[in-house]
């Protein structure tokens, strides 16, 4: 097993091979020789170059004294889980060994130094906050409360900024709710991933379908704006039975929205070392993921008044928005907090040290040691709009062909190969191009940094991380 490997190279050749297999009768899983999982893949080979600390603090500091023009969202993480799941290897910690109240403090000052920045003071209003994990809410109510007091006290808000908190549901009472919405936070996000008892709790969730579906509705009536719930396919033990409850059971829920993901395999997680020790069953083959990915887009496509915002995100049409999550094709800014926090201020990409101690320590000397970055060449972010054909509900031929002129024979493969579809000139994703999302999303990668190639373009940087855009959660729930 090699959960992340090298992204491969995918490209016309790549789309002309796909179409080879697809006339020899092949299915649609074995087109392409393996299947992207994750955007940190799918992102592998734009040129940038990186700059370890403290240059790395230099280029931030510089960036965040210049004036700010973009549409702009924030990005919280706060690096807690009461209980680590088996499949997640993000960067975390668990609770019982942290001091939360002081890592709540060095987030709050923080906050309080880059509220005075001109970058913050000359822009446009923040449109959405997301805190994300880790859990947020492995903090105290009152802690997470105040997080997002500050914000909303020091930064400009638009009047309809989307405050997204991700929740477990293990102590997530009425009363915490309560506490989050007075504080101003308007969509919830929960790692559900199952309903099922037995499938949740053998990846290290707590809280069994009932609490899941208490939890849920105690949420609903609350009056938040959203509530998006994370499913995720492929799981120990799940069965195409058990998948098509699941999406059953998510519609007996107050649920808004919700996204579903292919398991990733992640190096370092406990889930694959049980896997290689024979302790845990293997994973189901790419087959079997194709046959539980259309069972969910076919039965979520049936809801009533539910669209499909990207090609694993659905969602109600009048209550979701998920604005964070249009970030990268929507051209914005991501001013990012918290240790292992990521944000892009224009051409620059940073990370916020690992190190949750070390995070402290220097938020509390006021400044920003041990921060990581990567510049990419000035004109890579204009061609970032070409992405809305994945990660949003598609875009015009005429407007993706003005990005990247380049595409247009690649357009013409994937509609032959029926990935994706045509209606007035509008090009989005069929249901087949849902499943190999992630690999367009290479191919455009690949075309990008082919619009981006020079002699002199800059080495590709190692740094990847999956809060510096928008990302798949596995994370949080529970």
């Amino acid at each position: 097993m090699h959960p992340h490997p090298q992204a491969p190279p995918i490209d016309d050749d790549t789309l002309a091979e796909a179409a080879r297999r697809r006339d020899a009768g092949r299915p649609v899983w074995q087109w392409f020789d393996r299947r992207i999982r994750g955007h940190m893949e799918a992102n592998a080979g734009l040129p940038s170059q990186s700059a370890p600390p403290p240059r790395a603090g230099a280029w931030l500091e510089q960036r965040l004294t210049e004036a700010s023009c973009k549409p702009r969202v924030m990005y919280v993480h706060v690096p807690f889980c009461k209980r680590i799941c088996s499949f997640c290897a993000f960067f975390r910690k668990a609770t019982a060994s942290a001091d939360l109240r002081a890592y709540t403090d060095a987030l709050l000052k923080q906050i309080d130094r880059y509220a005075e920045t001109r970058w913050t003071r000359s822009g446009p209003p923040f449109s959405a906050v997301y805190f994300g994990g880790g859990t947020p809410t492995a903090l105290p109510a009152d802690q997470l409360a105040q997080l997002i007091g500050a914000i909303r006290d020091r930064y400009p808000l638009r009047s309809d900024c989307e405050i997204t908190v991700e929740c477990r549901f293990d102590g997530l009472d009425e009363a915490y709710l309560d506490t989050l919405r007075s504080a101003g936070a308007t969509r919830l996000s929960f790692g559900v991933q199952s309903f099922n008892t037995a499938v949740r709790q053998g990846v290290g969730r707590l809280a069994d379908r009932q609490r899941v579906f208490d939890t849920l509705t105690t949420a609903g009536r609350m009056g938040f704006d959203s509530i998006t719930v994370d499913l995720i396919y492929n799981l120990p033990g799940q069965t195409e039975r058990s998948w098509f409850n699941d999406i059953i059971d998510l519609a007996l829920t107050p649920a808004t929205a919700a996204s579903c993901y292919a398991l990733i395999p992640m190096k370092g997680s406990a889930l694959v070392k049980q896997i290689k020790l024979g302790r845990v069953e293997s994973l189901g083959d790419v087959q079997h993921e194709y046959q539980l990915m259309r069972t969910a887009h076919e039965l979520m496509g049936m809801r009533h008044g539910w669209r499909r915002f990207s090609f694993h995100h659905f969602g109600h049409a009048d209550r979701e928005r998920g604005v964070y999550n249009q970030t990268r094709s929507g051209g914005m800014d991501t001013l990012g907090f918290g240790s292992g926090g990521g944000g892009q201020i224009g051409d620059l990409s940073y990370m916020n040290p690992m190190n949750i101690e070390g995070f402290i320590e220097a938020q509390q000397a006021g400044h920003d040691s041990g921060v990581m970055a990567s510049r990419q060449p000035a004109a890579a972010r204009r061609f970032n709009r070409a992405y809305q054909l994945v990660e949003g509900d598609g875009i015009m031929r005429g407007e993706l062909l003005n990005i990247l002129p380049s595409f247009e024979r690649s357009i013409d493969r994937l509609l032959n190969l029926e990935l994706i579809n045509e209606h007035h000139g509008r090009l989005s994703l069929t249901t087949d191009g849902c499943f190999w999302g992630y690999n367009l999303a290479a191919l455009i990668t690949g075309a990008i940094a082919d619009a981006l190639s020079a002699d002199d373009a800059p080495s590709v940087s190692s740094m990847r991380h999956p809060h510096a855009s928008p990302r798949f959660k596995h994370a949080a729930g529970a």
